[in-house]
């Protein structure tokens, strides 16, 4: 999180930091988290905003886990015979 908001220049909120710190595991960020609201958020290139593109990248590394852990994948990794 520290990482994200350092590259990104986003700032959270006192509050939105202290829940994060509580129970960091499956915590879910939204707009009203960030100083300034929803109009504070950064944009990338071709005015993408930076949640929709970390939305995209968290997709993609779930397909990447589930395409691992296919039928296929399993039965190669038992080095089967037939």
């Amino acid at each position: 999180m520290n990482r994200f908001c350092a590259m990104g220049g986003v700032r959270l909120t006192r509050r939105c930091v202290a829940t994060f710190n509580e129970e960091p595991v499956a915590f879910q960020f939204t707009t009203a988290d960030l100083e300034g609201g929803a109009s504070s958020l950064i944009r990338l290139k071709h005015n993408m905003s930076v949640l929709d593109f970390a939305r995209a990248q968290l997709l993609s590394v779930q397909a990447g886990e589930r395409r691992a852990r296919s039928y296929e994948a399993l039965v190669l990794s038992h080095n089967a015979t037939l």
